[in-house]
């Protein structure tokens, strides 16, 4: 539950609050689900986070709570995973929710308590059990949303009782789940080619505009690259390497001017070794020790996997044996365990982040290899992290299909890590929602088959020009803001935007050779952007 269903609440269910004390219980309508209306507790309203289309039961249950009072009944089948919200009028400061809860039927179920974010899962008996969940409100806010739900996908019938919310210390964070620093808005991340002279010129005008870090390209651009030979002299390696000066320059200026979290990205460009070849494998592993170091000694902070180029390998071919798919499985898992064990080595604050959300769009190769690093993040208790960017929430302005969209991401990644590593994920790591505004092109289709890229229509007509000649628009100013608002609400550490090129500058061509350099100009660094370019720019800086 989060504030993408924020249309969906009634008046009645607002009760207005004035801020309370440190330790005072902040006033709840309805706490003990002891009044009903139509058959429901009173002031508070049923929703399903998962397929609204499945059975499901949101109901008040007399005589059924802690000491035979009132409770709320909530049965779920397994994919609708319904609750109950209500809102509340709040001030800035630290927050601590609680609720009785207890499994019926089957005896066991997951649940998930929300206090202006989402907390951890829970697991539920027979027996009463007293949850909590710890947050920090930076700001006030007039229309809050707690409430409770049931997970699936395993069925589950859970009765609650008794929720109480109490004020904390100012500056409290969450006790379990949440990684976001005393409250604060996730961070904004460019996944943007932006040259590193470029950058480091220009830092002091991107920190204005709300940027908190870039993702590089073209320092190690694929698995297979040594990140040494990158500035045409792979003798040169650490801090002689020229490449590497101009990346910790680029990391100063960066840092002056607040951008904290910068990140080299390196993606699957091309297909990896067989799983069962060790000598190939060695080699990956290699490259990776050697990026861990560009990294540690530049002043990046992690490495920004990109695993999408290879999607068709994430699944096996049809007529495969399963022992064979068993045995690859396994091997993924490790190949990737090993990798990101010797980068922790090299580099034990590393943060990863990995994309996109391969969790419910690839095959069980690709589940391997992430259960694999975040095995060796877990092992080694990594406090940065692993952090999966999503994006197929790149056009999604609607606050309801983004969380949906999450949610759907969220169990899946629970499906493949399981309890275990789910703790170590709880505690350090996230999913990050991410948005593509500007950068606008088209198929052109001729007899039936994709012949190139064009922009928009009424510029370009059915010209091929590339996928990157045009710089407008996606979507308006106003549904980014409504994207951007919903992302903060529902990320805890990151949110990132998709830079389709240079979609967010221009450069007069002289500047653009001078950034050259080792890393080549973007094709699109000089042609002019969207018009409305600084509104967008303001919805960052806004947010």
């Amino acid at each position: 539950m989060t504030n993408r269903i924020m249309g969906l609440w009634l008046a009645a269910g607002l009760l207005v609050v004035t801020m309370p004390a440190c330790g005072q219980q902040v006033r709840l309508r309805n706490a003990g689900f002891d009044q009903q209306t139509g058959g429901r507790p009173t002031g508070w309203y049923a929703y399903a986070w998962g397929d609204r289309e499945a059975d499901y039961t949101v109901a008040a249950a007399p005589g059924l709570g802690r000491g035979g009072t009132g409770a709320l009944r909530v049965v779920n089948s397994g994919a609708a995973e319904p609750g109950a919200y209500t809102r509340l009028s709040v001030g800035a400061g630290g927050y601590e929710m609680s609720v009785w809860a207890r499994a019926l039927g089957a005896g066991r179920a997951t649940v998930q308590l929300y206090l202006f974010g989402r907390s951890p899962s829970f697991e539920v008996g027979a027996a009463w059990t007293q949850l909590t969940f710890r947050t920090t409100l930076r700001e006030p806010n007039r229309n809050a949303e707690i409430g409770v739900r049931v997970l699936g996908p395993q069925a589950g019938e859970v009765l609650f009782d008794d929720v109480a919310i109490v004020m904390t210390a100012a500056g409290a964070t969450t006790a379990t789940t949440s990684t976001r620093v005393d409250g604060a808005k996730p961070q904004l991340l460019m996944f943007a080619p932006i040259n590193v002279n470029h950058l480091t010129d220009s830092a002091a005008q991107w920190a204005a505009n709300g940027v908190d870090g870039f993702m590089f390209r073209r320092l190690m651009d694929s698995w297979d690259i040594d990140v040494w030979s990158v500035d045409g002299d792979p003798t040169t390696t650490g801090s002689d390497d020229r490449m590497l000066q101009e990346v910790a320059a680029a990391n100063r200026a960066s840092r002056e001017v607040g951008i904290t979290s910068n990140f080299m990205k390196v993606a699957l460009y091309r297909p990896l070794p067989a799983w069962d070849d060790d000598a190939a494998w060695a080699r990956v592993t290699a490259n990776f020790h050697e990026a861990a170091r560009f990294i540690r000694l530049s002043g990046l902070v992690g490495m920004a996997l990109d695993t999408e180029y290879i999607s068709a390998a994430y699944t096996p071919a049809r007529g495969t044996p399963q022992a064979e798919i068993d045995r690859n499985v396994a091997l993924a898992r490790e190949r990737w365990r090993t990798i990101m064990a010797d980068m922790y080595t090299v580099y034990p604050d590393l943060i990863l982040l990995t994309m996109p959300e391969g969790a419910v769009l690839y095959g069980p190769y690709w589940a391997a290899m992430f259960e694999g690093m975040v095995q060796a993040a877990a092992d080694r208790q990594a406090r940065g992290g692993v952090h999966l960017l999503l994006e197929r929430t790149y056009s999604m302005t609607n606050a309801g299909s983004l969380g949906r969209s999450m949610g759907e991401v969220q169990r899946a990644v629970e499906r493949i890590l399981g309890p275990g590593l789910m703790a170590y994920w709880d505690q350090y790591c996230s999913l990050a929602p991410g948005a593509w505004p500007l950068g606008y092109y088209r198929p052109i289709m001729r007899g039936g088959e994709r012949v190139g890229w064009s922009g928009r229509e009424e510029t370009f007509g059915d010209e091929i020009v590339g996928s990157y000649a045009d710089k407008s628009s996606r979507y308006s100013a106003g549904d980014f803001a409504r994207q951007m608002a919903a992302m903060d609400s529902l990320a805890s550490r990151y949110v990132w935007i998709y830079s389709h090129g240079a979609a967010f500058w221009q450069l007069p061509a002289e500047q653009a050779k001078r950034y050259e350099r080792y890393q080549k100009s973007n094709m699109n660094d000089e042609l002019p952007t969207d018009p409305n370019l600084d509104q967008y720019l303001a919805v960052m800086r806004q947010r």
